[in-house]
């Protein structure tokens, strides 16, 4: 997701097509931030689930 976000920020994916249209809402700029936020929640969901699965399962060291 970082990696998206950050390829249309690099291409400039919305001004090229349309410029003069995306200088306030829905520019590269946002797009990289939004990515970058969603792939952190993203991860952030994956270590919690990751966690419940190990605290959840009977451990054979005890």
């Amino acid at each position: 997701l970082n990696l998206i976000g950050a390829a249309a920020y690099a291409a400039r994916i919305p001004e090229r097509w349309y410029p003069l249209r995306h200088d306030i809402w829905g520019g590269s700029h946002q797009i990289l931030h939004f990515m970058s936020i969603f792939a952190g929640l993203t991860h952030m969901v994956g270590l919690m689930s990751a966690f419940d699965y190990l605290h959840t399962q009977i451990s054979p060291c005890v």
